[in-house]
């Protein structure tokens, strides 16, 4: 099988990951299922699916430090923006900025698609 891409990495793995770690923090927070569909622009079933963790479960299984981390991001982003609207689009951007920042896309991609060296952390 061919590996992948980063933005397809990105796409299959870590932004469903983040998806269900909102979706967990919002649940917590006493939103439905419902409300929550809403505010991220899927449907009921997919939030079904990550409350019960049936999506977004083999970063989780792989790269269990890594996403300990990018759990500990969003609390942290999610924390800071009590006092305003919460924009969940530009929360997932922020967080996919940061874990590039951190070079978190990198040992994900190592773990996943089993990739030696990644051209990102050369830089």
């Amino acid at each position: 099988m061919p590996q992948m891409l980063r933005p397809e990495l990105e796409h299959w793995y870590v932004v469903p990951f983040l998806r269900k770690t909102i979706v967990q923090f919002l649940k917590l927070k006493g939103l439905s299922q419902k409300d929550i569909a809403f505010l991220l622009g899927i449907t009921p079933p997919a939030i079904s699916q990550y409350l019960n963790n049936k999506r977004a479960i083999l970063l989780e299984k792989q790269c269990p430090a890594a996403s300990k981390k990018i759990k500990a991001i969003i609390d942290k982003r999610i924390s800071q923006k009590q006092n305003e609207e919460l924009n969940l689009f530009k929360l997932q951007a922020e967080v996919l900025r940061e874990l590039e920042e951190k070079k978190l896309i990198c040992k994900i991609h190592k773990a996943i698609d089993g990739f030696e060296e990644c051209d990102a952390e050369r830089k």
